[in-house]
């Protein structure tokens, strides 16, 4: 710009060379500019804020259409003044299903994200909820799924995504483009910009709904409970429980049903804990039996070496005594040898 300009004062081309540093200001004050917005924190509304709640209904029948599986709409707004890219992530990919994962907000814009659970995960929840004693709060703490959100403004590179809207399908093309771009935010070596927003995520179990023609979970439930504890407990409370209903005012058979439910939740919490302790029982008699096992072996490869050393020490011995006894016979026949030498010469003089 300052040769430019020089240029320019000295009458050369001046109207043709105001011009172009006029253009070149203002491809530097865009290019400026688009830095400066890059480096914001390009932060999007999302609603629900923390927690996504999917309610579980138990007695309900298996089905695999999606808009009768849990579901959670999970609304995204741009509230920056410029296109913001956005991706939805989980920690079970496999469980649920999200509707858009990724795509772009312009300024003021907002989508709509379904996020469905799958029913085979849905069942698994619910037999989890029974074996914990149908207690809301232990599955709750045994189930740690996880959503991100994260936004991010778009790369110079990919400035072609910023004409593509959310409200409208990605073309196949947008869509790679797109998620190479994530691909490229995710390296820690381009170092550009993302925000990262975390929530949970909890499961709800309700009863199925009697309009639906199925009974309400908590009544076959207590059948079962009635069962189980006449069996467990051979009370006469149990007894009484298998009564006509007729027979029975309603406070009576809601108190009673009642009880042997919690009778029920108490053996179904012993049981679990009997697996645990017996889980635990066959771990340490596997170690013992490998501990023992580990100890045969070393038993035996004792005794085998130390029959090997005493064989050694023997045959080393019987060496030691050959070679003595050579010698004694070997000392005696030389002192013999000069006294029959000298017989032989007195014969021989006669």
């Amino acid at each position: 710009l300052p040769v430019i300009r020089e240029i320019s004062r000295r009458g050369r081309c001046k109207k043709l060379l105001h011009l172009a540093s006029r253009h070149i200001e203002k491809l530097l004050n865009k290019a400026d500019q688009n830095y400066q917005r890059n480096m914001v924190q390009a932060e999007i509304d999302c609603t629900p804020s923390s927690v996504l709640q999917f309610t579980l209904t138990r007695g309900g029948t298996a089905s695999n259409d999606s808009s009768s599986a849990p579901n959670v709409v999970m609304t995204l707004g741009n509230k920056q003044d410029f296109p913001v890219a956005f991706k939805v992530k989980t920690t079970q990919p496999r469980r649920y299903l999200v509707r858009p994962n990724q795509g772009i907000l312009k300024p003021d814009e907002s989508i709509s994200v379904t996020i469905l659970l799958v029913d085979k995960d849905q069942q698994a929840l619910l037999q989890n909820y029974d074996k914990l004693g149908f207690s809301q709060e232990a599955l709750d703490a045994a189930t740690k799924d996880k959503f991100l959100v994260q936004s991010c403004a778009i790369m110079p590179e990919y400035s072609a995504l910023e004409e593509a809207g959310s409200n409208i399908a990605l073309g196949k093309e947008q869509a790679e483009k797109l998620t190479a771009m994530w691909n490229h935010v995710g390296n820690k070596a381009n170092n550009w910009p993302c925000v990262n927003k975390k929530l949970l995520v909890k499961h709800l179990v309700v009863n199925a709904s009697p309009s639906d023609g199925t009974a309400d979970t908590a009544n076959s439930d207590s059948v079962a409970a009635i069962v189980a504890a006449a069996a467990a407990t051979g009370s006469s409370s149990a007894t009484k429980s298998n009564m006509a209903a007729e027979d029975m005012s309603t406070e009576n058979l809601v108190e009673e049903v009642t009880r042997l439910r919690k009778k029920y939740d108490e053996l179904i919490q012993f049981s679990v804990n009997l697996t645990a302790e017996r889980d635990i029982l066959n771990n340490s008699l596997e170690q013992t039996r490998r501990e023992l096992q580990t100890t045969k072996m070393r038993s035996n490869s004792g005794s085998a070496s130390a029959g090997a050393d005493s064989a050694t020490r023997s045959a080393k011995g019987f060496k030691l005594w050959t070679l003595v006894l050579v010698g004694i016979i070997m000392f005696a026949l030389g002192r013999n040898l000069p006294i029959g030498g000298a017989a032989i010469q007195e014969v021989e003089e006669l």
